[in-house]
C-alpha cells in the first residue's frame, strides 16, 4: 500500500513540477473512517512533497466548515498563499465544496482542485458506474441547475484514483484472502 501512495505522490510531484507550483494545501475530512484513508495515502505523500522541495499546510475540515458551506475553507485557507489544494474527503462533501468554489469564484483557472478519491463503496466499485463516470451527479438534487453546475465545476477538477479491480481473476482473490483469514 505504501509504495502505491508513494507513486501518486511521485505522481502529483511531477505534475507540480511540469507547472512550477511549490505549495499545496491538504484537506482532509475529520469523520473517522475517509481520515484513517486519507492518513495512510497522504503521509507518503507528504513525505515525498519534503524531498521534493513542495511546501505543504494541511487542515481538517469540521463540522463548522461544512455548517458555513466551505466558505471559510476557501476565503481563509485556500486564497491565502496557495493555488493547489489536494482533498481527500467524501464524494458528497467534495461535491459541495465544489459546488460552493463554483459560486465564490475559485473556479476560474487560478485555482487547481486535486482529488484523492479513496472512497470505495459498493456503487462505485463497477468501473462502469455513474457514481464513477458522473460523481457531480446527484440524483437526489431536485434542481438539474445545481447538477449542471457541479458538472462544470468538475471539469476543473483533477482526480487521482486508485484503480478498481472488477475482473473474475481478482474477485476469486479477494475470496481466498477471505476465506484464508477466516480459517486462520
Amino acid at each position: 500500500m505504501y509504495s502505491c501512495c508513494f507513486s501518486s505522490g511521485s505522481l502529483i510531484v511531477k505534475l507540480l513540477q511540469y507547472y512550477k507550483w511549490s505549495f499545496v494545501k491538504f484537506l482532509y475530512e475529520d469523520t473517522p473512517k475517509p481520515w484513517h484513508e486519507c492518513q495512510v495515502l497522504l503521509r507518503p505523500i507528504a513525505h515525498t512533497f519534503a524531498s521534493n522541495q513542495i511546501r505543504s499546510d494541511n487542515r481538517k475540515i469540521t463540522n463548522h466548515d461544512i455548517k458555513d458551506n466551505f466558505k471559510s475553507i476557501f476565503i481563509d485557507f485556500i486564497s491565502n498563499n496557495a493555488s493547489v489544494s489536494l482533498w481527500c474527503v467524501s464524494p458528497r462533501t467534495f461535491r459541495s465544496a465544489i459546488l460552493t468554489a463554483n459560486k465564490l469564484g475559485f473556479v476560474n483557472g487560478e485555482y487547481v482542485f486535486i482529488y484523492l478519491d479513496t472512497v470505495l463503496t459498493q456503487e462505485n466499485t463497477d468501473e462502469k458506474s455513474l457514481a464513477v463516470r458522473q460523481p457531480w451527479f446527484d440524483p437526489n438534487e431536485t434542481v438539474s441547475e445545481v447538477n449542471e453546475n457541479a458538472r462544470r465545476a468538475f471539469e476543473t477538477v483533477l482526480f487521482v484514483r486508485q484503480r478498481l479491480y472488477t475482473g473474475e481473476r481478482f474477485r476469486r482473490f479477494a475470496a481466498d484472502v477471505v476465506e484464508f483469514a477466516r480459517d486462520t
